[in-house]
């Protein structure tokens, strides 16, 4: 499989199959210089270049020992895992 995780210059995050869109986060044109970032707290948040927050799933955790990861799996999904357990804590939708 061929999957591409992308940080659009528009500030879009799309995972594409090959050519084809298959999830991104809605927010073309929502800002600047645009990065991702995995939170101590497990929450991934999308900035514009301001460090405004563009987009987050809002889902935090309170241990802070525990880490996650950030994986795109081969059946099309991203997926955040807590790398302790190897249970994931959120996993995108199809658009």
């Amino acid at each position: 499989m061929v999957y591409s995780l992308i940080m659009q210059l528009d500030c879009n995050l799309v995972l594409y199959f090959k050519q084809n869109k298959i999830w991104d986060t809605k927010t073309n044109g929502k800002g600047t210089n645009c990065f991702l970032r995995m939170q101590k707290d497990g929450n991934l948040v999308l900035y514009d270049k301001n460090y405004m927050v563009i987009w987050s799933y809002n889902l935090y955790w309170k241990n802070i020992w525990v880490t996650f990861s950030l994986c795109v799996v081969n059946d099309g999904y991203i997926i955040v895992y807590d790398t302790k357990t190897q249970k994931s804590i959120w996993k995108s939708k199809r658009n």
